[in-house]
């Protein structure tokens, strides 16, 4: 009778916490939204379902920025994103340095809800984690 009480209470602990949870993270957004809606306008970048990108494009503003941060050229950014115009990277590019921090914080909590919703292949796929990893290990002991 015991086990069953406590294990009641843990289950409506359990979803009083997802709950909780789920409620922090609404406010984090929306907080987030609220503090870059009135800094991050640009005609160069866009605020679209949640994530920015360069104006009137599919490209996501991240992808300038951490190409950018590796020392690439806007030259060097256009090769590999064909599709943009040098004055958009330019436009971004100078966006993010206006806009420094925010970026910054908007990019980690990005990369952080990425890294929260990924499933570790060794659980979405245990059978080819497994092929994976003895066959790593056959190289192992073939360059051995």
């Amino acid at each position: 009778m015991w086990t069953d009480l406590r294990r009641a209470a843990f289950r409506r602990a359990e979803m009083a916490l997802d709950i909780a949870e789920s409620r922090v993270e609404r406010l984090r957004v929306e907080v987030r939204h609220f503090i870059l809606e009135g800094l991050m306008n640009s005609e160069y970048v866009e605020e679209r379902n949640g994530g920015y990108y360069v104006a009137g494009t599919r490209i996501s503003l991240g992808s300038v920025v951490w190409s950018f941060e590796r020392g690439n050229s806007p030259e060097a950014i256009q090769e590999s994103f064909p599709l943009l115009k040098l004055a958009q990277i330019y436009g971004a590019i100078a966006f993010y340095l206006d806009h420094k921090v925010q970026v910054r914080q908007y990019l980690e909590e990005e990369k952080r809800r990425i890294q929260d919703s990924s499933v570790p292949l060794s659980e979405a796929d245990p059978e080819l984690w497994n092929r994976l990893q003895r066959a790593k290990e056959g190289l192992r002991k073939s360059g051995s």
